[in-house]
């Protein structure tokens, strides 16, 4: 049985970078579903022996090592939970970093909107004829250079 057992975690790329740990999870939950049954076949052949049922040699192997089998579960249900702390761990800062992200583009956005509303506001204001006028034959003080007033001339007509 290969892949996501009962489609809880996705293995495709997608799925893995949502949760990096699936596949471990997918395969520490395998391994202790096997562990759980063989645990219980170990148990069986311990129940049978009461019962006076005679075992093969491969079984009284097998039933000895019962402590083995539950050491190991053990383990995997360790594991498992170390498992989850980490997911929880990723998560969260995932989170964090995408909340930072976030705040970063808001910034970035906030920025440009400023400076949309500044450039804005300046045609705005050089698009008044007597603002421009000023600008164009340099008067009411106004210093112009001569290639500036031939862009600003030709805005006036832009905007007009």
């Amino acid at each position: 049985m290969k892949g996501p057992v009962d489609g809880v975690h996705a293995a495709s790329d997608e799925g893995l970078v949502a949760n990096p740990y699936s596949r471990i999870e997918d395969t520490i939950e395998r391994k202790r579903r096997n562990l759980e049954k063989r645990k219980i076949r170990l148990q069986q052949y311990e129940e049978d022996l009461r019962n006076g049922k005679k075992l093969s040699e491969e079984q009284q192997e097998a039933r000895s090592r019962i402590g083995e089998v539950e050491t190991q579960l053990e383990f995997m249900k360790d594991l498992m939970k170390l498992l989850t702390g980490l997911q929880k761990e990723y998560h969260r800062s995932a989170k964090q970093r995408d909340e930072a992200n976030r705040k970063k583009q808001m910034e970035m956005e906030r920025g440009r909107l400023a400076e949309f509303i500044y450039y804005q506001n300046i045609f705005r204001i050089l698009s008044k004829e007597h603002v421009a006028g000023a600008l164009v034959d340099a008067s009411e003080g106004a210093p112009v250079s001569y290639l500036c007033g031939i862009y600003l001339e030709g805005l006036i007509v832009c905007i007009s």
